[in-house]
């Protein structure tokens, strides 16, 4: 982008008549800058300039420039603040930024605290808000788990598994009570949950049926959790509330978020007729997904219904991204994602049919005929009776 386009994209200067978004823009007493989750910036308004000097207005300027992103020993040096900001659906929490050296002896200030959200409707874009700051600040520089990202991750699109700072938290401890009690906080995110809701849910046996059972099963998730933490620490991550527990969703991610994040994006964007951004979305969304939640708790009840759910989204999701590259006349990758979508739902007769059709119309008439005798056999083994399906019909159609 040419460096006239970059400061077009900042609303300054409305035309007579105008609504005055321009005049607010850069009016605002905030600095206000325009990104792209690469960092590139497309706008800067006066405040901002006030604050970060002639360098917020050079050709191919990028926020990492501006604030020190990534610079050791700083407060984003983990990583690029717009980046950050574009991928995550709420507005990051206001961090303090000592700007680069040689600012405050021009009189500019040293540092400056920053705002980041991704724009509402426009997935490339980012704003950043800036206010100056002072060697006077009392309050703490950051909130530790936004910059290098939430400090434990949680995968339930598959079988379950769990990522902190250290590494991944695996072994059998998964499949026992401490494990299982942190799936079920899972699917309860922002909730505490009661004591006696768990000990309905994991009072297996009489003998376990205690709330000491299980707080000792707390206790043990805890220190699988957090092996260095001290004993009377407060935990990070499972926290005590009103006779209950309840995860610490802002030091917690779980990729079930996430993929709801794409697939509403994706499905909002296929509404408003974006397919570009539909397919960009979707597709994100799928690549989460390993398999069914949570698929290392088969039989668990609790589950079952969030399963059902996540389910249905993603043949919404597999649905659409079919019906992009069909109109988009992709009969390969049309071909693709309807296959995966008749694996995840085998007995549709119809959708099994759309898919032979698709093979057809590719001229894959051998693999047709394969998948045919698969769909056979697999209403055969389930529900007893082969259906009447004919290729040469289907081809005709």
């Amino acid at each position: 982008m040419n460096d006239s386009r970059r400061h077009a994209a900042a609303p300054r200067a409305p035309g007579p008549g105008a609504l005055p978004y321009g005049r607010l823009f850069d009016g605002s007493p905030w600095g206000l800058l325009v990104t792209r989750p690469d960092g590139s910036v497309v706008g800067v308004n006066r405040a901002s300039r006030r604050m970060l000097g002639a360098a917020a207005e050079q050709p191919s300027v990028r926020c990492c420039d501006l604030l020190g992103c990534g610079t050791p020993g700083g407060a984003l040096a983990d990583g690029c603040v717009s980046r950050l900001a574009a991928s995550r659906p709420e507005p990051l929490p206001e961090v303090r930024v000592d700007l680069p050296p040689g600012g405050a002896r021009r009189g500019l200030p040293g540092c400056v605290w920053v705002i980041g959200a991704r724009l509402e409707g426009d997935d490339e874009l980012v704003l950043l808000q800036l206010r100056p700051g002072g060697s006077g600040d009392r309050r703490r520089r950051t909130e530790p788990h936004w910059i290098s990202g939430p400090r434990l991750r949680v995968h339930c699109l598959g079988a379950t598994r769990v990522e902190s700072d250290g590494g991944t938290l695996g072994g059998t401890w998964l499949d026992h009570r401490p494990g299982r009690l942190l799936k079920y906080l899972v699917l309860r995110r922002g909730h505490a949950v009661p004591l006696d809701e768990l000990l309905e849910v994991f009072g297996d046996d009489e003998r376990r049926r205690t709330p000491g059972s299980i707080r000792q099963a707390v206790y043990v998730l805890r220190e699988r959790l957090e092996p260095q933490r001290r004993r009377h620490d407060a935990s990070a991550f499972v926290l005590a509330r009103h006779g209950g527990y309840r995860l610490d969703t802002a030091n917690v991610a779980v990729d079930i978020d996430e993929f709801e994040a794409h697939a509403g994006r994706g499905r909002q964007a296929m509404s408003l007729g974006d397919r570009t951004a539909a397919e960009r979305h979707l597709t994100a969304a799928m690549a989460l997904r390993h398999g069914e939640l949570m698929s290392d708790e088969p039989y668990s009840e609790w589950v079952l219904p969030e399963r059902d759910r996540l389910h249905g989204l993603a043949v919404q999701c597999l649905r659409a991204l079919s019906e992009i590259r069909l109109a988009a006349g992709d009969l390969a990758e049309a071909s693709r994602h309807t296959l995966a979508l008749s694996e995840l739902e085998p007995l549709d007769l119809d959708l099994q049919k759309d898919l032979l059709r698709l093979l057809l119309r590719g001229g894959r008439y051998s693999e047709a005929e394969r998948r045919l005798m698969v769909i056979r056999r697999r209403f055969r083994r389930t529900l007893g009776e082969v259906p009447d399906v004919d290729l040469a019909e289907l081809r005709a159609e």
